[in-house]
């Protein structure tokens, strides 16, 4: 399993770079990343499981 924090510009306008290093949530899932988490407004957890994991 990986697990990323992307942020959504949708949601957060104003992120600046720092938030940014850690991607984008279309970019995640776009990579085949599926929602974990919303708990904090503009900042998702994603995760993607990979081949041969339980």
């Amino acid at each position: 399993m990986v697990e990323g924090y992307p942020v959504d510009p949708a949601l957060r306008p104003k992120a600046g770079a720092a938030d940014l290093y850690h991607g984008t949530l279309n970019l995640f899932l776009k990579a085949g990343f599926r929602v974990a988490s919303t708990a904090v407004p503009g900042r998702s957890v994603v995760r993607l499981r990979l081949e041969g994991t339980d």
